[in-house]
């Protein structure tokens, strides 16, 4: 992936990305994505796909015990793609 569409990838995030739970703000996709691009370096991973993953994987966020709470990854992952196909 080159670096000005990872960097404007990180720039959506950090505008899509609620910060209403320290646990999965824009912070924690930064370290996801650190992480999962170590291991991918290491492993041999494609980072047009892993980049996007990492940092989009808590685009929606319920609180811990909103009824919703099991849709969060759905969601994101359609958010997602919405922003990507965008």
């Amino acid at each position: 992936m080159n670096k000005e569409l990872k960097n404007q990838l990180i720039k959506i995030a950090e505008k899509k990305i609620p910060d209403t739970d320290v646990s999965h703000d824009f912070q924690h996709a930064l370290r996801v994505l650190s992480n999962a691009e170590r291991i991918a370096k290491e492993e041999g991973g494609d980072l047009d796909i892993i980049v996007p993953s990492a940092l989009f994987h808590d685009l929606v966020v319920y609180p811990k015990n909103h009824p919703d709470k099991h849709k969060s990854q759905e969601e994101s992952a359609e958010e997602a793609e919405r922003i990507l196909n965008a």
